[in-house]
């Protein structure tokens, strides 16, 4: 299928992915130490990713200079944006840069799949 960038400390997202990249096709890649935003884009440079998933308990208060970057490294790259920040302020921010699907902590684990399948099913229409 493709790739996938988990940028993310949470186990329970880490075994949601793992459990998805075992019953499918997708590979994916973790990023959960404590690397700071250039070493992400670096990391994101060196490889084409149909995905990224940024958990913005890690990054903030990096997460929207994060994903303007990587709008501009991967432009059809699709971003599932994760927080447990439940601001209006932060939604409406985060919302205006391009994401696919916002999704509020705890993640239920079949709503993220079935987002990256919806998402990926919705890409591959709008591709032919």
């Amino acid at each position: 299928m493709g790739k996938i960038l988990l940028i993310s400390g949470d186990t329970d997202i880490r075994k949601t992915l793992k459990t998805l990249e075992k019953e499918t096709n997708w590979t994916v890649n973790f990023i959960s130490g404590a690397q700071n935003f250039w070493e992400i884009i670096s990391a994101m440079s060196d490889e084409t990713y149909e995905f990224v998933i940024i958990d913005d308990d890690l990054m903030r208060p990096e997460s929207d200079h994060l994903i303007r970057a990587i709008k501009k490294i991967q432009k059809n790259i699709r971003i599932i944006f994760l927080t447990s920040d439940t601001s209006i302020e932060l939604g409406q921010k985060i919302s205006q840069l391009g994401i696919d699907y916002y999704c509020i902590k705890p993640v239920v684990r079949n709503d993220l799949i079935n987002s990256i399948v919806s998402i990926n099913q919705l890409q591959k229409r709008n591709t032919f």
